[in-house]
């Protein structure tokens, strides 16, 4: 917590450190072992014990046996992993395609069980099969509550708007998503792909429409000019 509110990077925190001694290594989670693999690349000591509040015994057990003669990995807590659940039949597939896709950088991959701390929320990758990459997902805790994510003194809060369902007899149809945006209504239809702007009277008549349901009773709110 020190490190992140004095913004030390990672380097500064480690002394020199005889090669022949164990090396005792505390980290608060460990998912996919990305950060132990960057960890060990620079590395020079020959005996290093990693020991994590949290992490998968899966992920575990596959680092001891790849660096089966410089590491032991212990923890506090075993964190459950939902991959063979979520995935079903297709869980092997898509466990090599994540590991085709990590490209050697992780020891693992899964889907353990959610995790934050008030310090830190682990990154947690999604692949995106629009855009055909890899992405950050969303997080789960406000950044207010996040010591490491909280936002800057002058940084503006990104807007989440919920998208009413709207009621008979007139309502949005289940394909059609839309938003405010800068006094303009965006509407878009999510199986078209296409989109279209509202301002002004249409803009109005729009939010109107999907609060009121009835075109009379949303023609009275509007204002007149």
């Amino acid at each position: 917590m020190l490190a992140y509110t004095l913004g030390l990077q990672r380097s500064q925190l480690e002394p020199p450190h005889p090669p022949g001694a164990p090396l005792v290594v505390v980290d608060d989670c460990a998912l996919s072992g990305v950060r132990i693999g960057e960890y060990l690349e620079h590395s020079q000591s020959r005996r290093i014990i990693f020991a994590h509040l949290y992490s998968p015994p899966q992920l575990r057990n596959a680092i001891e046996t790849t660096e089966a003669r410089r590491v032991t990995c212990v923890s506090a807590h075993d964190l459950r992993d939902y991959a063979p659940e979520y995935q079903g039949d297709g869980y092997l597939a898509w466990r090599k395609r994540w590991l085709d896709r990590m490209d050697g950088r992780a020891y693992w991959v899964g889907q353990p069980e959610p995790l934050c701390f008030a310090w830190n929320e682990p990154d947690r990758s999604v692949w995106n099969p629009i855009t055909n990459r890899e992405e950050t997902g969303w997080r789960l805790v406000p950044p207010e509550l996040c010591l490491q994510n909280r936002p800057a003194p002058d940084a503006k809060p990104v807007e989440v708007q919920l998208q009413p369902e709207g009621k008979e007899p007139l309502k949005p149809s289940a394909h059609i998503v839309f938003a405010d945006f800068e006094g303009q209504v965006v509407v878009g239809d999510v199986t078209s792909e296409e989109s279209f702007v509202l301002d002004g009277v249409g803009a109005d008549m729009w939010r109107a429409i999907v609060r009121y349901v009835r075109t009379s009773r949303a023609a009275r709110t509007l204002p007149r000019t």
